[in-house]
This record gives structure tokens, C-alpha cells and sequence, in this order.
């Protein structure tokens, strides 16, 4: 009894020993896709060096509802714009999430890409021309304390006025303010992940 009990303890450290070399190989592996993932991406702001905060994500799509349809507080901000007639509302906080910070739809016929950094509060909308597609603009990450969004492929702040494309006039006002002055208008929907 006392062999095989000897045996035993054997076999089990082995196994021990198998399993944290099997973890420890695994989460090295990991950590360097990670890192290869952002070693190598086109020119950026921050001179190829990896970002502080990536954060890098496909587009989703949103959707809109009526103001009677959105439950938002009277103090909240709207980055509110006007197409062609007709009120848009993005709630700053349904911009916030992690994942949602670029908006970019179609409305009417204009491209419209809405952009906000709840870390930097920063706000931008940009456009394309009327019957183009929708633009190229995703978020990338966070990088030196600012916002890094895909343009066509290509990394820029948030703020960097050489982005090849237009900016779009937009207001902050409050949920409030807005709902009052355009109860017929559109408002960005919550975006629900699955």
C-alpha cells in the first residue's frame, strides 16, 4: 500500500507540474498575440508605438427612436445635429460604452459619423458626400490620454484636423432642451451586445 500510495504522489505532482507549465506556455502565448496584434499597424499618431488603451472595434449598427420612446434624464447631453430637416439626437451616454463611442450611419442621403471620448469629452461628426456610402470610421483605442478612431484604415486622434474628412456642425444641449424643441425628432437607441 505504501508503494502505490508513493507512486501516486508521484503521478499526481507530475500532473501538477504538467498543468501550471501547460498554463504558464498558454498565457505567454496569449500576451504575445496581444501584443503583435497592435505592433504592427499602418502609420498612426503615435508613431507606430503600441496605444496606452487599445481598444480597437468593429462598426455596429445603431438604430433610432421617437423622443416619447427614449428614457433618458432631463440633464443628460445631446450631441444634436440637423439632415436636412430633420433632428438627430446622440446621447453622450449611449456613446459611453465600451465598444460604442463612433456612431456611423446614413441619414437621409449624407454619411454621418459621430465620434465622442467620455474621456476627453471630446466631440467630432464628420460627413461625406450626399448618396455616398457610409464612412470608414471605427474606434481604435485610447492612446497618450486621447481618442484614436480608424479612418479609412489609417489611425488618427480624434482632435487631428488632417482627417480626409469634413466635419459636420453639431450642438450640446440638454435631453430636456432637445425633447421640448424637437418632440418629432430622432434619437440614437441604446445599443443592446449579444
Amino acid at each position: 500500500m505504501a508503494h502505490f500510495m508513493k507512486y501516486s504522489l508521484r503521478a499526481l505532482c507530475l500532473c501538477m507540474l504538467a498543468t501550471a507549465v501547460a498554463w504558464g506556455y498558454l498565457t505567454y502565448q496569449d500576451l504575445n498575440s496581444s501584443r503583435n496584434r497592435y505592433a504592427n499597424l499602418p502609420d498612426d499618431p503615435t508613431g507606430g508605438t503600441q496605444m496606452s488603451t487599445p481598444g480597437s472595434m468593429e462598426r455596429i449598427d445603431r438604430t433610432f427612436d421617437a423622443v416619447s420612446d427614449s428614457a433618458l434624464q432631463d440633464d443628460d447631453i445631446i450631441i444634436a445635429l440637423e439632415v436636412n430637416g430633420v433632428h438627430y439626437a446622440y446621447p453622450k451616454c449611449r456613446l459611453s460604452d465600451i465598444g460604442a463611442h463612433v456612431a456611423t450611419e446614413i441619414l437621409g442621403d449624407i454619411p454621418i459619423a459621430v465620434t465622442y471620448c467620455n474621456e476627453t469629452e471630446c466631440v467630432r461628426v464628420f460627413t461625406g458626400d450626399a448618396g455616398g456610402d457610409r464612412l470608414d470610421v471605427t474606434q481604435e483605442g485610447l492612446d497618450e490620454g486621447k481618442f484614436v478612431i480608424l479612418v479609412n484604415g489609417k489611425n488618427f486622434f480624434q482632435d487631428d484636423e488632417s482627417i480626409p474628412l469634413q466635419d459636420y456642425a453639431f450642438e450640446l444641449v440638454s435631453w430636456s432642451q432637445w425633447k421640448t424643441e424637437h418632440p418629432d425628432g430622432r434619437v440614437l437607441a441604446d445599443h443592446v451586445w449579444e
